[in-house]
């Protein structure tokens, strides 16, 4: 996978989350767990803006990645989401059961909202990555046989005239390769 630096920093932290969460449930460590939970439910907080950063910087660098790895980047990209969503979840779940216990967490209310903001972001990621279905592959040779399409001439010049520095930087990789 053509991942980044943020993409894996991100992703450590939510296993970091999954890891905890489990031997949290397992109890034993209440008062020490408590203060943890708290500095963990700030983090958790800010989950949906880290997941659009690296969202973003992956849709600024489809045009660098190899075109086979595009599917496949997609799919760990959701696959983040859904295993965030979960672990925010696990937690939003663990403090409910301190508060129960009458021993409140900071902000946990607003893991809630964390959850919805997160599963709305799944779902526009999902919408929104141009996903290579069978359907598109078909779709494209069709085009491809009907003479439907741009040489890579074309693309550039066209690149040239809209973004002089992504020309540049597309003209550089293909000379390149």
């Amino acid at each position: 996978m053509a991942d980044t630096v943020l993409y894996r920093i991100q992703s450590g932290v939510v296993q970091l989350i999954e890891e905890a969460v489990s031997s949290w449930k397992e109890g034993g460590r209440d008062g020490e767990l408590l203060h943890e939970l708290q500095g963990l439910v700030g983090l958790c907080l800010t989950m949906p803006d880290r997941l659009k950063e690296v969202w973003d910087l992956s849709c600024r660098r489809t045009g660098f990645w190899p075109a086979s790895e595009h599917q496949e980047n997609g799919e760990h990209l959701r696959a983040l989401f859904d295993r965030a969503v979960i672990a925010i979840e696990s937690l939003r779940d663990l403090a409910r059961r301190f508060e129960q216990q009458g021993r409140p967490i900071r902000r946990s209310e607003e893991l809630e909202q964390a959850v919805e903001r997160l599963k709305d972001l799944r779902q526009r990621f999902v919408d929104n990555w141009l996903w290579i279905t069978p359907e598109i592959m078909q779709e494209s040779r069709e085009e491809y046989a009907r003479g439907d399409y741009q040489t890579v001439q074309e693309i550039l010049d066209e690149l040239q005239s809209k973004n002089p520095q992504l020309y540049s930087a597309a003209r550089r990789r293909l000379e390149s390769s």
